[in-house]
């Protein structure tokens, strides 16, 4: 009964999490395209509020995981929505994070859900 609701509540955890972490992406691209003015506004909230974050995630000993730009191999933390688009020889990267990879003390808490793209040849 008692790891039942153990499990029940690391849900109930990384769901918040995930929700967070797409409000801070959400509310960035908002800031990005108001004026000076404006942003200053809201600046000072958002990053209190990112920071308070950062802190509740550190103490309960929880990471969000950014994958964006990371090279993809089978096993990565996350799930590619696409992955279809591509050949099996194809070098993909991490195009974007649509939900996140978070790690808790005891490892995977929550897979992620991201969209691939080809790695640039150089």
């Amino acid at each position: 009964m008692e790891e039942n609701n153990s499990n029940k509540y690391k849900k109930i955890i990384a769901d918040i999490v995930c929700e967070s972490w797409r409000f801070c992406n959400l509310f960035e691209r908002i800031l990005s395209k108001q004026d000076a003015g404006e942003k200053s506004k809201y600046l000072n909230k958002y990053n209190w509020y990112k920071r308070k974050l950062e802190e509740s995630l550190s103490e309960a000993e929880l990471t969000i995981v950014d994958l964006e730009g990371k090279l993809y191999e089978p096993g990565l933390a996350a799930t590619p929505l696409n992955l279809d688009e591509f050949n099996k020889d194809d070098s993909l990267i991490v195009d974007q994070m649509i939900e996140p990879t978070i790690m808790g003390p005891d490892g995977l808490l929550k897979m992620g859900v991201i969209t691939l793209k080809k790695k640039r040849k150089k």
